[in-house]
């Protein structure tokens, strides 16, 4: 459990200062802004393949997936609260940008808070997270008979 926190927090970092350089210089466009996603990924697969070699324990399915689903969350706490400041404290225009492409895309939209952007943006990262580590857990589990020692 100690190393999902510790592996959820750097990758949760790692999206924030990336996001901090993609909003910073002013790339608002959405390819820059959804390239945190495959972050995420890479940060489950990275927390799969070092525990799994780590650990001397059966790396099972169920296992597999609570290290994704906790990586997976706290790297978008982490990574959505630093979201949260940007919007609230730093600059809001980013918000009002995704506002007006929504609505111009047809959706009924009211203005936007940071906060309700943020945690919706959590709430999602979650489900792909857990979907995602259903995936990645299938090909990086390691099964009993391999995990355990063989004895002359």
């Amino acid at each position: 459990m100690r190393d999902a926190l510790k592996f959820g927090a750097w990758t949760g970092l790692a999206i924030s200062v990336y996001l901090a350089l993609v909003i910073g210089f002013g790339w608002y466009h959405d390819t820059l802004l959804n390239l945190d996603l495959p972050m995420m990924l890479v940060g489950i697969v990275w927390a799969h393949r070092l525990v799994r070699r780590d650990e001397a324990v059966p790396f099972g399915y169920l296992r597999a997936v609570g290290l994704g689903l906790t990586v997976a969350a706290v790297s978008g706490l982490v990574s959505r609260m630093f979201y949260f400041l940007w919007l609230r404290f730093v600059d809001d225009a980013i918000l009002q940008m995704i506002v007006d492409q929504w609505k111009a895309a047809g959706r009924e939209v009211e203005k936007g808070t940071p906060f309700s952007f943020a945690s919706g943006n959590l709430i999602g990262w979650v489900v792909v997270g857990l979907l995602a580590s259903l995936i990645i857990s299938i090909f990086t589990r390691r099964s009993r008979l391999r995990a355990q020692p063989s004895t002359p």
